[in-house]
């Protein structure tokens, strides 16, 4: 009798007990409930209490249970985004009737003022109690990441017109530079089979040749890089702002992406910038049209190599019977003429040079 009493008050005390813990918890949010019975779960399996076969089948039970449940963070998502289309509905509505509809229907200052708009209807409905503060920020996020993939769309539209503008006038520039090339290399053959066997005055005109020649390069190359620059600029930008709009998606933690994600498009697209402006001073020491680099230390970089060339490395500069030949060849694509080379040409650079005459090197350029 004693013991059956002890057992009646014990199992009393039990469900007090359980009764007291069932009441808070039922409080909690779902995410939170489900939390709770993984924990207890995984503290059973671990004491050896649950076989492994039980322990899956309780855990796919916890997850099923609560599949359909949502939660808190994803209510707020979708309360928010119902917000921002009743703000973004608001704002249309000012616009129209405070006269400025003219100015939004224009592209992207449109955007930008229903923009604006909508964040100050979102921030009178936050004043207002009928968002909580996480629904107020999901809105935000919503709103912006909205305004910023679209705007990088019709950024993209827009570039994409003004690039073949900016492709036709480069392709101008060649053809241009081309002919302007052709121009003085006409001009000086002129004089210098009029100069005939005047070495002297023959040798001025080619230096006077090449001077002009890379005068012209310089001139459209360096036409070239404004268009360059341009586009480089462009697209960093709306890398930069599609970057910032994709990092809100992710939640609340794009907040804090967003703008780290912005930074790294920009970081890119100044580092091909660098690279361009390395590029143009490249081009403007002469090592673009190659040649030597000078100095003497052999692991120092100097210059630029693009494909479809060939370089020589120290020892083949150091060398006294390969270098009369690299100063002919140099010499050649200072006056851009190396590309008219003959091997009855490179056969009278060797034999000047101490080379033998009967040796005949076609050049591969």
């Amino acid at each position: 009798d004693v013991e059956q009493r002890n057992k009646i008050e014990r199992e009393r005390q039990y469900q007090q007990q359980r009764q007291q813990v069932r009441e808070p918890y039922l409080g909690m949010r779902n995410e939170r409930q489900m939390q709770i019975a993984l924990d207890g779960l995984d503290d059973l399996h671990a004491k050896g209490l649950l076989k492994e076969e039980e322990y899956q089948e309780a855990l796919l039970a916890i997850k099923a249970q609560y599949a359909n449940y949502e939660t808190s963070s994803e209510r707020d998502q979708r309360v928010g985004t119902n917000a921002m289309r009743v703000a973004q509905d608001k704002a249309r509505q000012n616009l129209d009737q405070g006269g400025s509809a003219a100015s939004a229907n224009l592209p992207i200052v449109g955007d930008i003022m229903l923009y604006q708009s909508t964040m100050e209807q979102l921030e009178q409905m936050y004043q207002n109690d009928e968002l909580t503060h996480a629904q107020y920020l999901a809105a935000k996020r919503q709103a912006t990441s909205d305004f910023c993939q679209d705007l990088a769309q019709k950024m993209q539209a827009a570039y994409q017109q003004v690039n073949q503008v900016m492709q036709a006038a480069s392709s101008y520039f060649s053809a241009q530079q081309e002919y302007e090339t052709a121009q003085v290399k006409k001009k000086y053959d002129a004089q210098i089979e009029a100069a005939g066997s005047n070495q002297k005055k023959v040798k001025k005109l080619q230096e006077q040749q090449a001077k002009e020649e890379a005068a012209i390069k310089t001139k459209y190359n360096r036409k070239q890089m404004v268009i360059q620059m341009a586009q480089a600029v462009a697209q960093t930008a709306m890398n930069a702002i599609s970057a910032y709009g994709a990092a809100l998606q992710i939640g609340p933690l794009g907040l804090t992406l967003a703008p780290i994600a912005a930074a790294m498009a920009v970081a890119a697209g100044m580092l091909q910038i660098a690279a361009l402006k390395k590029q143009q001073q490249a081009q403007e020491a002469g090592y673009y049209e190659g040649g030597f680099t000078g100095g003497r230390r052999y692991r120092r970089e100097a210059g630029v190599v693009h494909e479809g060339e060939f370089g020589a490395n120290h020892q083949a500069v150091n060398n006294p019977n390969v270098l009369p030949f690299l100063n002919f060849l140099d010499q050649a694509q200072r006056n851009n003429t190396v590309g008219s080379l003959t091997a009855q040409d490179v056969s009278r650079s060797l034999s000047a040079g101490g080379g033998s005459a009967g040796t005949v090197i076609t050049p591969i350029v």
